[in-house]
């Protein structure tokens, strides 16, 4: 069946923007990498359960750590996430894959302090779920384990990891130092394994990553100022990692470009990667209804058609990694056939230029 361009655009128009470049392999200290976050223009990360309880500063460039910082009065029982607001910074000691924790908490540190000392004190917010009952052991079976957490106005939000449903539960609990009760409010029906969270007060965006059957997957809303969690609209997307799929660690560099980082293991390499969701002007691009582009999954040739009105066009077939495996080639007929068939089996994007306007879509080759 043939599909036009303008239907894949609208059917995958995150996927066209996105650019996902691997930034290089985690040191031997981060290979259990699980929070991220992105303070003073630096990454800090942390290891997740039974790991030393220390911050690590990463060197974006050299891959190398150049600071670690050690938390002296607060254990790693299961650190899964970090989150930020202007003062502190929040330690998610929260993983509870078994479901039987009763000594959920959140350790919160100045960041001062972390930027200028490599010995702090943690100050810690303890909590409990409102609705969890049963505490016995149920190892991944449960839905009040938690790997993700952002800092919004005077609370902290916590998206649980739900084993049984894969959906997300949705808590908040006060930044202030005691002991309470998360409430709940509401749900998200996000089909992953949520495994980290940040947000971005500069454009109200709020971003969940996770994993599921070998595939990893990055969640965007826009957060109102009096957010109802069920309401949250999203848009969800499967992500393509070169190293491993099990995505732990999720930071905002800007306002276009996420941090992100893996865990090392069965799923592949402890890795980082940087992810740019760059919006082009795609919505004036007069070209969309002129072009045809079949079959998509292609299997020996792929067919590249134009309306007469449209003008040459050059056309480029691209890895994951935005390098050119085929191209570039003038399209000056109506009609163009390109043979495929000595690509490996995956995914790619055609790019045809017209007039320095870039369209792109994605393409499987099976």
């Amino acid at each position: 069946m043939k599909l036009t361009l303008s239907a894949l655009l609208l059917a995958h128009l995150n996927a066209f923007c996105q650019t996902i470049e691997t930034i290089g392999f985690l040191p031997s200290e981060l290979q259990e990498s699980s929070g991220l976050i992105y303070i003073n223009n630096s990454l800090f990360s942390h290891n997740d359960s039974g790991g030393n309880s220390t911050i690590y500063e990463l060197n974006q460039n050299s891959m190398f750590v150049e600071r670690s910082i050690f938390v002296e009065n607060a254990s790693n029982i299961d650190w899964e996430d970090l989150a930020a607001d202007e003062s502190y910074l929040y330690i998610g000691d929260f993983g509870n894959n078994n479901g039987n924790r009763d000594n959920l908490r959140i350790l919160r540190i100045q960041i001062d302090e972390i930027l200028n000392n490599d010995t702090v004190l943690a100050e810690i917010i303890e909590f409990s779920y409102e609705d969890q009952g049963n505490f016995e052991s149920q190892p991944l079976n449960t839905n009040f384990d938690c790997e993700a957490m952002i800092a919004l106005n005077d609370s902290l939000i916590l998206f649980t990891k739900n084993w049984l449903d894969l959906n997300t539960n949705i808590y908040t609990l006060p930044k202030d130092l005691g002991s309470w009760v998360a409430k709940r409010k509401g749900t998200l029906n996000v089909s992953t394994l949520i495994s980290g969270a940040d947000y971005n007060p500069n454009t109200n965006e709020l971003t969940l990553i996770g994993y599921q059957f070998g595939q990893a997957s990055l969640i965007k809303g826009s957060v109102s100022e009096n957010q109802i969690w069920d309401d949250l609209s999203f848009v969800s997307e499967e992500l393509v990692l070169s190293n491993s799929y099990q995505v732990e660690g999720v930071a905002y560099i800007n306002d276009t470009c996420l941090a992100l980082s893996s865990e090392g293991g069965f799923s592949g390499e402890s890795a980082l990667f940087r992810y740019c969701n760059e919006v082009p002007n795609y919505t004036m691009n007069k070209h969309w209804n002129e072009i045809t582009i079949f079959p998509n999954p292609a299997h020996e040739f792929l067919h590249v058609e134009l309306k007469q009105s449209a003008s040459p066009c050059i056309i480029n077939i691209q890895n994951q990694f935005g390098q050119i495996v085929l191209g570039p080639m003038k399209h000056i007929d109506i009609k163009t056939r390109i043979d495929v068939s000595h690509l490996s089996s995956g995914v790619y994007f055609v790019s045809l230029i017209f007039e320095n306007e870039l369209i792109k879509t994605r393409l499987i080759i099976q």
